[in-house]
């Protein structure tokens, strides 16, 4: 059952989808103290009955499980938006209806939205045009499961891309790191790293690489990082 008994005014919830729902009853101030299990990005709420907007008073959210931590939104129970996303695992919503109608049943839908691990640290096709550094974008931490990022890099004509590690660990033979001679995953494969060891110094055939690392579900390491310059060939 998605609806959770209330006693007191503090109604506690782990489920990771429900609703928040407020009856006629004995007082004013209700309150819904969420932390659903696993992973994921926040929790999204959306008001779902109409004559939810009919009531007055106001309703505030904080992405914790305390009601004294500092509210990240507060709005008019008549003004409520169509969506509102608390980040982090937890939340916590307050609800003080000011005059509660007779017969009033206030209802609002939660769920917990997934972490788009592909895009965690790292996203789309980046393109570079100056001497730099590349890494997976974890830092510290692991890099994510399902990772799939790319950087086209081109240097001045007549140039060449040298590649210097000084830290990969991936899991080997898996979540690889390709470099393609040109802009796409069409052309020919230059180099594929992956592994615990820091692969030797690598220098591309002409001015342009398209660098793909991807990785899947299973383990991830503490990530990789590079520094490539510019050179005559």
């Amino acid at each position: 059952d998605l609806f959770s008994k209330e006693q007191d005014s503090e109604v506690r919830l782990s489920h990771s989808k429900g609703f928040l729902h407020a009856a006629p009853k004995r007082g004013n101030l209700t309150s819904w103290n969420i932390r659903p299990q696993g992973e994921f990005s926040g929790i999204r709420f959306k008001p779902v009955l109409e004559n939810s907007r009919n009531s007055k008073g106001r309703i505030e959210f904080r992405s914790s499980s305390s009601p004294d931590d500092e509210a990240i939104a507060s709005y008019s129970l008549d003004a409520l938006p169509d969506s509102v996303f608390v980040p982090g695992t937890t939340a916590y919503v307050t609800v003080d209806m000011k005059r509660r109608k007779r017969g009033l049943n206030w209802l609002m839908k939660y769920e917990s939205e997934a972490i788009d691990f592909a895009n965690l640290y790292c996203r789309q096709t980046k393109e570079i045009s100056v001497e730099g550094a590349l890494s997976d974008g974890s830092g510290p931490e692991r890099y994510s499961a399902k990772s799939n990022c790319k950087w086209l890099i081109t240097a001045p004509a007549g140039k060449v891309i040298r590649f210097e590690f000084d830290k990969l660990d991936t899991e080997a033979r898996t979540d690889l790191i390709h470099f393609f001679d040109g802009a796409g995953t069409h052309e020919q494969i230059m180099a594929i790293f992956s592994g615990p060891a820091v692969p030797p110094v690598f220098t591309t055939w002409r001015n342009q690489v398209l660098v793909w690392f991807v990785s899947n579900e299973e383990v991830q390491g503490q990530g990789w990082r590079a520094t490539f310059t510019f050179e005559d060939p």
